[in-house]
């Protein structure tokens, strides 16, 4: 199922339990919305549901399923609340044997607690969940086994990404970091949540550049809001981050993650509302 990451420990971030991640919350069948009840029931088919849990991180909900085949047989999968399928639980036997090698060198002698394969990405992935001594190691392999992202802890970190991270979170939680591989230069995604308890992601450069934020519809200049409004139309925005590294143009754009008649529909605007294209 679709991989919830643990708050990272570090002493240079108050804790609050007023601002504490809430996990998961079980639900049944029936407050499901219906397209989620539908998809459940055609995925599940001659099974048994042992577990539906709901999450929301950032307006943004999720199903989780667990439930056992006619051969029981345990698997899961993860839902959109649109129904449309996330991911999808794999065993490593199923795994592309690439796949396979990279968590045997990745995670040599961590216990596999979980494979997750990305349904709703145009890049085929799997998501890889393991543990060892009562810390949670999580990364993400390509198909090709090439490893796209590994999170990681404050402290392994470049010394100015660190210095970055402090700046930008004052009194904050840390919740995640990401380190994404990329041939043109790594990435590190960060998740936290401010001393007021409101949720802040942005990624930074190596040298400790900020290269994109998350910001709010109402953040986004009006030539950019009205562009995507007009592509969104039906769908519905998940995130917006801005971002000083547009693909498609030097300067300033704004990259939306959304959802559209059931798929993934992400895209990019400049400011003044110049459409830029599609990400793939």
């Amino acid at each position: 199922m679709k991989l919830t990451k643990a708050i990272l420990p570090s002493f240079l971030f108050a804790v609050s339990a007023a601002i504490a991640d809430q996990p998961p919350a079980p639900v049944v069948l029936a407050s499901t919305p219906p397209a989620v009840q539908k998809a459940i029931l055609s995925r599940v088919a001659d099974g048994t549901i042992e577990e539906i849990d709901r999450t929301d991180e950032s307006g943004e909900v999720t199903f989780d399923v667990a439930f056992v085949d006619k051969k029981g047989i345990e698997q899961g999968f993860t839902l959109a609340d649109d129904g449309g399928l996330l991911s999808v639980e794999v065993a490593l036997a199923d795994a592309p044997s690439a796949v396979q090698k990279t968590i045997s060198a990745e995670a040599s002698g961590w216990l596999l607690e979980g494979i997750d394969q990305n349904m709703d990405d145009t890049e085929a992935s799997m998501d890889i969940e393991v543990s060892k001594g009562g810390r949670d190691k999580y990364f993400t392999v390509a198909g090709d086994g090439d490893v796209l992202s590994a999170q990681v802890t404050l402290d392994e970190t470049p010394p100015p990404v660190q210095a970055t991270i402090r700046a930008e979170l004052p009194g904050g939680t840390l919740r995640s970091i990401d380190e994404n591989f990329d041939p043109g230069g790594n990435a590190f995604d960060v998740v936290a949540l401010t001393n007021a308890g409101v949720r802040k992601s942005f990624t930074v450069a190596p040298n400790g550049s900020l290269l994109s934020q998350e910001v709010p519809l109402q953040d986004v200049p009006p030539g950019a809001r009205q562009a995507i409004l007009t592509q969104i139309g039906n769908g519905r925005i998940l995130r917006i981050d801005q971002s000083s590294t547009g693909k498609k143009q030097k300067g300033l754009s704004y990259e939306v993650e959304a959802r559209k008649d059931g798929k993934s529909f992400d895209f990019s605007v400049g400011p003044a509302g110049k459409f830029l294209g599609m990400d793939e």
